[in-house]
């Protein structure tokens, strides 16, 4: 994921920080101290600490970052249990297809999980869930040759590590391309009568 940078390219790399830890614990030890990457995965020099962020709606979880100056690369560390590209946990997400499977009409299984929402918006959140569900197992299916139905989607980054890089967020981490957003002049109408 690119973004531009006054005088400068800089590019943001997510990788994933096997934590060994849940998110209450990961707060309350302050883990995001600890996470540590000696190298950069692009160009293997000593790379330095960036500070850390916060992550939106997780209960004080911050992400440590580092920042390699020859590259321009920032590496932020997401702990093992967050969604990549979603403000909850995979935890969460692991709950909404369980839902999905186990409620008696798709509408019902949204208002549980989203009660605090509209019913037109929890539909949304949780088919983009179901959604990206379905596309991460047919393609770790694919590449792994093995049936779907043998295969644990949230356990994917402990299990297939390599994986990762390829498959699409919350699981992997590659996140969906931004829409670009062009706009073109709009054309004077000429003066004159409307045409029939």
């Amino acid at each position: 994921m690119k973004s531009a940078v006054p005088g400068a390219l800089r590019v943001r790399v997510q990788i994933v920080f096997a934590s060994g830890h849940t998110s209450e614990s990961y707060v309350s030890r302050q883990v995001w101290h600890k996470a540590s990457i000696e190298r950069c995965p692009k160009c293997n020099r000593r790379i330095r600490r960036h500070g850390t962020y916060a992550r939106k709606t997780s209960g004080g979880i911050r992400i440590a970052r580092f920042y390699c100056r020859p590259c321009k690369l920032t590496v932020s560390l997401l702990p093992d249990f967050l969604a990549a590209g979603y403000c909850d946990t995979l935890v969460d997400n692991r709950r909404a297809i369980e839902a999905t499977a186990t409620s008696s009409t798709f509408d019902e299984a949204a208002t549980k999980l989203r009660p605090d929402i509209e019913l037109q918006g929890a539909r949304r959140w949780l088919r983009r869930r179901v959604q990206r569900h379905a596309l991460i197992l047919a393609i770790a299916a694919t590449a792994l040759g093995l049936p779907q139905a043998a295969l644990d989607v949230f356990s994917l980054r402990m299990n297939h590590p390599s994986l990762i890089a390829g498959l699409p967020t919350p699981v992997g981490l590659t996140h969906r391309p931004l829409a670009t957003w062009t706009t073109t002049p709009a054309e004077q109408h000429s003066m004159g009568p409307d045409p029939p």
